[in-house]
């Protein structure tokens, strides 16, 4: 399995929510092995990772037709980006229980940046 670089869809995602949250986040292409190596759990430590692997491609390739024709209003990523931001910076939300600390992040970044 090998990452690629992100294109379409999930680079437009990325660049919205860079754009709602005001973050300049650091982003390093690493092949799957590599992260395997360095004992980086994909999907557990790490919670995106895009690969060229048929079965987690399959997971990002469906059609929200049948949801729209079920009355689903579709928005734009901006106000979803900003919705969800503003819901995580809520009370009621709990620290999710996975992916890194910051520590662990700098850490594997230190050991994985070219």
């Amino acid at each position: 399995m090998e990452c690629r670089r992100p294109t379409g869809n999930i680079r437009r995602t990325l660049e919205s929510i860079q754009r709602v949250s005001g973050n300049d986040p650091h982003r390093i292409i690493v092949p799957l092995q590599k992260l395997a190596e360095g004992g980086i759990r994909p999907w557990v430590d790490l919670p995106l990772v895009l690969a060229s692997d048929p079965v987690i491609k399959a997971v990002f390739n469906f059609s929200n037709q049948k949801a729209i024709a079920a009355g689903l209003e579709l928005r734009s990523l901006d106000e979803t980006a900003s919705a969800t931001l503003k819901w995580l910076q809520t009370e009621s939300v709990k620290p999710a229980k996975y992916g890194m600390s910051r520590e662990e992040e700098l850490n594997a970044i230190a050991r994985l940046e070219p």
